[in-house]
C-alpha cells in the first residue's frame, strides 16, 4: 500500500469520525431542547401552583377575618342583650 492510499484510508476514517461526531452532537442538541422544553413545561406549573397557593392564602386570610368579624360582632349582641 502506498503513502497516497494510506491518507486516502486515514481521511476516509477521519471523515467517517467527523460525520459520527457530528450526528452525536445533533442527538445532544435535540436531547437539550426536548429538556428545556420539559424545564419550562415545569416552570409554568411551578408558577400556576404558586400563584393558586398565594390566591387561597390571601382567600384564607379574608375568609378568617370575616369570621372574626362575625364573631365580635356576636358577642356584641350578647354583651348588649346581658347589659338589658
Amino acid at each position: 500500500m502506498n503513502n497516497e492510499e494510506k491518507i486516502l484510508k486515514i481521511l476516509e476514517s477521519m471523515y467517517s469520525d467527523i460525520k459520527d461526531l457530528k450526528q452525536n452532537q445533533n442527538q445532544m442538541q435535540d436531547q437539550i431542547n426536548n429538556n428545556h422544553e420539559e424545564v419550562m413545561s415545569k416552570l409554568d406549573t411551578l408558577e400556576k401552583n404558586e400563584e393558586a397557593i398565594k390566591d387561597f392564602i390571601i382567600n384564607s386570610d379574608n375568609t378568617f377575618r370575616k369570621s372574626e368579624e362575625a364573631y365580635q360582632f356576636v358577642q356584641n349582641v350578647k354583651s348588649y342583650f346581658k347589659k338589658q
